[in-house]
C-alpha cells in the first residue's frame, strides 16, 4: 500500500496513524462505555444492525409513532454491510467500524497525494491536514452516521479515479451510494466534479458523468417512490418544510434557487430564524472552512462544486444545529479540502517550492481552530465534554459501570424494553425498543435518573421514577449501579 514510501516514511505513517485512532477511540469509544451516546441516533442504528445481523427488517420502534419501517426515515442498505460485525463487536460495533473508516479515509488521501505529488513529506501533511479537521472530532463525539461513510469512502474515489481502476471505482460508487440518499447526491456532484477535474481525458469524463447522472436517478428513485412506499398512509415525509427559507413548495424552492442569487446568498451567511441566539453559527462554520485550507477550494472550482449539495442541505434548511461545526454535518468538506490542497500546491511551482512552510501553517492553524472550537464554540446545544480528551470528566460517568452493565447484561434480547436515551445504544439488540417516556408494549422499563435524562428533565424523571416506584402496574425489580429496572407486573 505504501510501497512508494521509504522505511523512515512508513514508520511515521504508522505511528502517525496509530497515535490518532488512538484519540479518536479516547473520543468515541469512552462517550459509549461512561453511557454518553444516545437513543437518537446510535440506538436507531444499533437497532438497525441488530435487524440486520438477524435477517429482519427493523420497524424503526424507537422512531414510532413518526414512521414504522426504517425506510420511511432514510435508505442505508450500507448497514447490511456492516451487520456481520455485530456479532464481534456488539454495541460497540459502529463506532468501532467509524474510526476504522476515518483512519481509512486518512490513509486513502495520503495514497491520493503520493499519486499526484510523488511527494512523501507533502503526502504526509495533507494526510495531518485530514486528522486534524474539527469535523473529524464533532462527529465522532456524537454517536455514529453513514454521512462520515460517505465521507471517507471519498480519498479512495478520487485514487481509484486517478488510476482509472473501474472495477474499484464502480464498488466504491455503489458504496456510496447505499450510505445515505443525500449521500448519493454528493456522490453525483463528486464525480462531476471529477469529470471537469479530468476533462482532456475523454473516456474517463464521460463514464465519470454517466456515473454522475445514474446517481441522480438513484436519488430521484429512492427519494420519490422507495421512501414514500414505506411512509404511514396519511403522514407526511419526516423533512418536509425543513426549506421554508427558499419556498413553500418544489417550485418556489427550484425559483428561489434559479432566480434569487442575492436571497440564497444572504443565506449562506445569515440566520434566516428570528432567534438571534442562532446568529452567527453559519459564519463560524465559513471559517472553520478557512481555517483548514478551504481558500484552497476557490482556486479549485471543480472541488468547490463537489461541495454544493452538501451547502444546500447545511445552510438553507431551517435547523441550526445543522448550520455549524456540531455533529456530523460538516464531515463531508473535509476530504474534498485535502484534494483541492494537494491539487493546488501541487500545479504551482512557487507554491511547491515553499510547501513544507505552507503546510505547516495550514496543518497549525487546522489544528488551533479544532482545539480552541473544541473549548467552546457559537454552535448551540454544544458540550465540550464529549470531545475534551484532555479533561478528567471526559472519563468519569454517574453510574457505576460494572454493576450498570451487569444489571443491564440480564436483560435478554427477547424482551422488550422502554428505556432511557443514553441507555438505548447498549439496549438496541433486540426487536422491540421504546426511548423512555415512550412505553407502549414494553415489559421493562430501564431508567438511569442521574445520567444525560433527555427528552425529559431531570426533575420530570425523579418525579416519574416516584410514580413508577407507587404504581399498580410495575415492579421494581432492580435498583443498582444507577439504574432501575421495573417490570411489568
Amino acid at each position: 500500500m505504501f510501497a512508494s514510501l521509504s522505511p523512515k516514511h512508513k514508520l511515521i505513517v504508522y505511528i502517525v496513524l496509530a497515535f490518532f485512532a488512538l484519540v479518536y477511540a479516547s473520543i468515541s469509544l469512552v462517550n459509549h462505555y461512561v453511557f454518553r451516546t444516545n437513543g437518537y441516533d446510535l440506538g436507531i442504528y444499533n437497532q438497525i444492525l441488530y435487524s440486520y445481523a438477524h435477517f429482519k427488517i427493523s420497524l424503526a420502534p424507537i422512531q414510532q409513532p413518526l414512521i414504522n419501517h426504517i425506510y420511511a426515515d432514510h435508505f442505508e442498505p450500507i448497514f447490511i454491510v456492516f451487520a456481520p460485525f455485530y456479532f464481534l463487536f456488539g454495541s460497540y460495533t459502529l463506532l468501532v467500524i467509524q474510526i476504522a473508516l476515518v483512519i481509512g479515509g486518512a490513509t486513502g488521501i495520503l495514497i491520493y497525494s503520493l499519486h499526484v505529488s510523488k511527494n512523501p513529506v507533502l503526502s504526509i501533511a495533507i494526510m495531518l491536514q485530514f486528522l486534524g479537521m474539527w469535523g473529524i472530532y464533532s462527529a465522532l463525539s456524537f454517536d455514529f452516521h453513514n454521512n462520515v461513510t460517505a465521507a471517507m469512502l471519498v480519498p479512495w474515489l478520487l485514487v481509484f479515479t486517478h488510476k482509472q481502476d473501474w472495477p474499484r471505482i464502480i464498488i466504491t460508487w455503489l458504496l456510496m451510494l447505499a450510505c445515505k440518499e443525500n449521500m448519493a447526491l454528493f456522490t453525483a456532484f463528486i464525480l462531476a466534479g471529477l469529470a471537469i477535474h479530468h476533462f482532456k481525458n475523454n473516456l474517463l469524463r464521460n463514464r465519470l458523468l454517466l456515473l454522475s447522472f445514474f446517481s441522480l436517478i438513484y436519488v430521484v428513485i429512492i427519494i420519490g417512490f422507495v421512501i414514500p412506499a414505506h411512509m404511514i398512509p396519511g403522514k407526511d415525509y419526516l423533512y418536509k418544510g425543513m426549506y421554508e427559507a427558499l419556498g413553500n413548495t418544489k417550485t418556489e424552492i427550484l425559483s428561489t434557487l434559479l432566480f434569487n442569487p442575492l436571497k440564497v446568498f444572504h443565506l449562506l451567511f445569515n440566520n434566516q430564524l428570528s432567534e438571534p441566539i442562532y446568529d452567527g453559527i453559519k459564519k463560524e462554520f465559513h471559517m472553520a472552512v478557512l481555517y483548514s485550507g478551504g481558500f484552497f477550494l476557490l482556486l479549485r472550482p471543480q472541488f468547490l462544486m463537489m461541495l454544493i449539495p452538501i451547502y444546500a442541505q447545511k445552510l438553507f434548511i431551517n435547523d441550526p444545529q445543522k448550520w455549524g461545526i456540531n455533529y456530523h454535518y460538516s464531515i463531508e468538506v473535509i476530504p474534498i479540502i485535502c484534494a483541492a490542497t494537494i491539487s493546488v500546491i501541487n500545479n504551482h511551482s512557487i507554491l511547491l517550492k515553499w510547501y513544507k512552510l505552507i503546510m505547516l501553517l495550514i496543518i497549525g492553524s487546522t489544528f488551533y481552530f479544532t482545539f480552541t472550537k473544541i473549548k467552546s464554540r457559537k454552535s448551540v446545544w454544544y458540550d465540550s465534554i464529549g470531545v475534551a480528551i484532555y479533561k478528567k470528566e471526559h472519563y468519569i460517568s454517574a453510574l457505576e459501570i460494572a454493576e450498570a452493565n451487569a444489571v443491564l447484561a440480564t436483560l435478554t434480547d427477547e424482551e422488550s424494553i422502554s428505556a432511557q436515551s443514553n441507555l438505548v445504544p447498549h439496549l438496541a439488540g433486540r426487536d422491540t425498543i421504546y426511548m423512555y417516556p415512550k412505553v407502549e408494549n414494553a415489559r421493562y422499563i430501564v431508567l438511569a435518573p442521574d445520567t444525560y435524562t433527555y427528552p425529559l428533565s431531570k426533575e420530570e424523571l425523579l418525579t416519574q421514577l416516584e410514580a413508577l416506584k407507587q404504581s399498580t402496574e410495575w415492579n421494581l425489580q432492580t435498583q443498582k449501579g444507577g439504574v432501575y429496572i421495573f417490570k411489568r407486573k
